[in-house]
């Protein structure tokens, strides 16, 4: 009787171990294609279940993808692109860049990215001007390496002088030592303030007045 009970055991053991083994065999091919599954096609769209299009990617042309994320109106709200270019404009490989939207979908308000070989953060307020901006490898002269700016704008932006520049880089040819230098303007986008060394090493301080003149100065 014994002899039977483990005979029976030892079967069913053995029956059991065999089903798992099969299942595994069928079972893995099926996982694994599974997860070597894509999606082909030039762009897909998400709709949420308000029936709006929350979330577009696609691949460009001459090379990149983009993904953006949309609010629940459908605006966009943000987007990822990398490489490529839009049609009609030659292609960058080494761009790369995150941008933010304002509410409207349209008026850009922030950037995170790269430009050829310059790092960027810029800020803008709701009426798309830039406001502040902050670069690594762009100095005075172009492509510096190891240039560092920030340039802070009054609400015309760019298009006068920068109300606070702060910068690290080789000066205005780009070939000089490293220097560096804080300049300060008013809303005349006259210098007040300057502050920094010079390609000898020395340091400088400047107050002016409102014409410009120097009014003080250290040595």
């Amino acid at each position: 009787m014994r002899r039977m009970v483990l005979l029976c055991s030892t079967v069913a053991a053995l029956v059991s171990c065999l089903v798992t083994i099969g299942v595994m065999t069928l079972a893995v091919p099926a996982i694994a294609e599974a997860q070597q599954a894509r999606v082909s096609g030039e762009a897909v769209a998400v709709v949420g279940g308000n029936g709006t299009e929350q979330v577009r990617l696609w691949s460009r042309p001459t090379g990149g993808g983009v993904v953006q994320a949309l609010s629940a109106e459908g605006k966009l709200r943000a987007q990822l692109a990398t490489g490529g270019a839009a049609p009609g404009q030659p292609p960058n490989p080494a761009a790369a860049g995150v941008n933010v939207y304002g509410v409207d979908g349209e008026t850009e308000v922030g950037r995170l990215g790269t430009i050829g070989t310059v790092t960027s953060l810029s800020l803008s307020n709701e009426s798309g001007q830039s406001r502040a901006r902050l670069s690594l490898g762009g100095g005075a002269a172009g492509a510096e390496p190891d240039a560092a700016v920030l340039n802070l704008w009054g609400p015309e932006g760019p298009s006068e002088p920068a109300m606070v520049h702060l910068a690290v880089d080789h000066g205005p040819t780009g070939e000089g030592p490293l220097v560096s230098h804080l300049v300060i303007r008013d809303t005349e986008a006259q210098q007040r303030i300057f502050i920094g060394t010079t390609e000898s090493g020395r340091a400088i301080i400047q107050i002016r007045d409102a014409e410009g003149n120097v009014v003080w100065s250290a040595p």
